[in-house]
């Protein structure tokens, strides 16, 4: 089924090389053709793969996706992508278009000195700026073919360097835009975040399409959380545009640190969201919370690990999801303790509501414990909304449709509330309210 975009997507390595002139003969391009020949060899994955197997990605080769390898010339304006922002967020901004920094559309609001660093990878790797050279290291055992794709082509992204000891109190917004006005662009973008030992810091992913095209966007986020540090990562999907998503972000957490995440899809074409979490050593807290809204022909997929290297961490995941019409979702959530991970506390849940009979969910908590003092648990539900409270509003003189409203809204709050950022939670909650058609506060 591959075969055709594969093949493309190969032809294009020799031309791609060219056109990078001096960095053909550097180390990282001798990754990127290790990278390269796993393609090569892997391909696309297929529903017989056990991670693929309730997502199928024969659209692929339905529509005619190019590579996005050079910087667009774009008539984008900073008037254009104000309604992509959050109100009153003040954030620093990082402005991708086609997986390329633009820094004119882009808002640097922090003061960069003491080590700060926020721009773009490629801008780090032309300067050598200190904790570039850990670009990739986060995935570097990673048998992916998304990965290896992204390894072989991506050009540019978000490189952020938070120095020790310091908390930034703007957050951080990267703003990922396809333009899929002329063709069907194919794009890979890589971002590193870096948090210094005792630093904290807070994140905002977002995507969106300009045109009716089709876009695809390829993405790995890596995250490394130094001893002691506080990351606040939040992924917001809301496009009602032709644009498929495959995102991956792989985190890496030292002693003591805390990784909040928090993954929010109230509208996409396709969606898939790979959020990883390695607990290197002892004392790390992991925190996953998502949610999802979906209608129409909408697909999400998320697809976690937390794993359990050392003793004395806790994880704790809770996805919740709303499914209408046709769409689908899946979510696959995997926690690994391994023999060393004594005094583990690891829970997991996920929770749907189906509201229509074409609506599909397909749900697989899982654990893998190798050792014996630990406190673990897992589990998944789906089904209707609740009758007895159905009953309770409506005896309340609340309508039938109102009523429903209110009680989706409130299984939403349960997940959304978990943002750290207050702005961005009040804005995620005022755009679920107004989809549910209900007022609130």
């Amino acid at each position: 089924m591959n075969l055709d975009l594969k093949s493309k997507f190969v032809d294009e390595f020799e031309k791609f090389g060219n056109s990078l002139n001096g960095e053909s003969l550097t180390e990282n391009f001798q990754l990127r053709k290790i990278a390269f020949e796993n393609f090569k060899l892997k391909g696309f994955p297929t529903i017989k793969n056990e991670e693929w197997k309730y997502t199928n990605i024969s659209f692929l080769n339905k529509l005619d996706f190019v590579l996005s390898l050079e910087e667009p010339v774009t008539n984008i304006t900073k008037e254009d992508i104000k309604e992509l922002l959050f109100d009153d967020l003040n954030e620093n901004l990082l402005v991708f278009i086609d997986g390329f920094y633009f820094s004119e559309l882009s808002v640097i609001k922090s003061e960069l000195k003491n080590g700060l660093y926020i721009g773009s990878i490629s801008e780090a790797l032309k300067s050598n700026l200190a904790g570039i050279e850990l670009l990739g290291k986060t995935i570097e055992k990673s048998d992916d073919s998304f990965t290896h794709l992204n390894n072989v082509y991506y050009r540019d992204g978000a490189y952020i360097n938070i120095p020790e000891n310091m908390e930034l109190t703007e957050p951080i917004h990267i703003l990922n835009i396809i333009d899929a006005r002329q063709n069907n662009p194919f794009v890979n973008t890589r971002n590193l975040i870096i948090a210094g030992n005792n630093s904290r810091v807070k994140l905002v992913e977002t995507y969106h399409q300009f045109g009716n095209n089709s876009g695809f966007s390829n993405n790995i986020t890596e995250i490394i959380a130094n001893s002691d540090s506080i990351v606040d990562y939040n992924k917001f999907q809301n496009d009602d545009k032709d644009l498929y998503q495959v995102g991956t972000t792989q985190v890496i957490q030292e002693k003591r640190s805390v990784f909040h995440g928090n993954t929010v899809t109230i509208k996409g074409k396709f969606v898939r969201n790979n959020l990883n979490s390695f607990l290197n050593d002892e004392h790390c807290e992991s925190n996953f919370n998502g949610f999802y809204f979906l209608d129409n022909k909408d697909f999400v997929d998320n697809h976690t690990l937390v794993d359990h290297a050392k003793p004395n961490c806790n994880s704790n995941e809770n996805y919740k999801g709303i499914i209408d019409d046709e769409a689908k979702a899946v979510f696959n959530g995997k926690i690994m303790v391994w023999k060393d991970a004594q005094k583990t506390i690891a829970y997991q849940s996920n929770k749907n509501i189906l509201l229509s009979d074409n609506a599909t969910v397909n749900t697989k908590p899982q654990l893998e414990i190798f050792a014996d003092d630990v406190k673990c648990s897992h589990g998944a539900t789906s089904g209707n909304l609740d009758e007895t409270q159905l009953f309770y509003l409506r005896a309340r003189g609340i309508s039938e449709d109102k009523a429903k409203a209110l009680l989706l809204y409130a299984f939403s709050a349960n997940v959304i509330d978990r943002i750290t950022i207050p702005v961005l939670k009040e804005n995620i909650k005022r755009l679920i309210a107004e989809r549910l058609n209900v007022e609130v506060e």
